[in-house]
């Protein structure tokens, strides 16, 4: 039983479309999460962004709502993981992943003016992996302490000069 707003009702349709995803980067960004757990609720919440169908269009009130919880997520990386990551990996992550709601919130019709989308898929893509990666050394760190755990795990992704210099604002980004 959740508290507040229920977020999936029992009928066919969801009273929040998206809302799960949404959910994942509020508490990403709540008072008192841990590093481990804001890396776990990004991993999540990135991958619902990435699921999004291509063919569903955001309300404009869920776009705001998407932004404002990215906004807040970001912050909150910013102070918690640059030790873990750089922050300029970190900033190009988010810019994806304004860029793929700003996608799903674009009227169908513009859609085809978005050139960068690939661009920003395939950023958020990497850092979602780059998450998974930190949530698993992590793991690994608390049962092997000490053991040089750069042996056991592929270094985090960088991304190519091209892909860093495509993911840009476009049409309907608040960036």
């Amino acid at each position: 039983m959740s508290r507040g707003i229920p977020i999936v009702s029992t009928s066919a349709k969801p009273l929040i479309p998206n809302g799960h995803v949404l959910w994942h980067f509020r508490h990403a960004a709540a008072s008192g999460v841990s590093a481990e757990q804001h890396v776990w609720h990004l991993e999540l919440g990135m991958s619902g962004l990435l699921d999004l169908p291509r063919t569903e269009v955001i309300p404009a009130d869920q776009r705001t709502a998407f932004d404002a919880a990215l906004g807040d997520a970001r912050r909150f990386s910013e102070r918690l993981l640059p030790c873990r990551y750089p922050a300029e990996q970190i900033a190009t992550g988010y810019r994806a992943a304004h860029g793929v709601v700003a996608l799903a919130a674009a009227p169908a019709h513009d859609r085809h003016r978005m050139d960068p989308v690939g661009a920003c898929r395939n950023a958020l893509t990497c850092f979602r992996a780059d998450l998974g990666n930190m949530r698993r050394w992590n793991t690994l760190a608390e049962r092997a302490p000490g053991v040089a755990l750069d042996v056991l795990l592929p270094p985090l992704s960088e991304p190519s000069p091209n892909e860093a210099c495509q993911v840009l604002p476009f049409p309907y980004s608040k960036l």
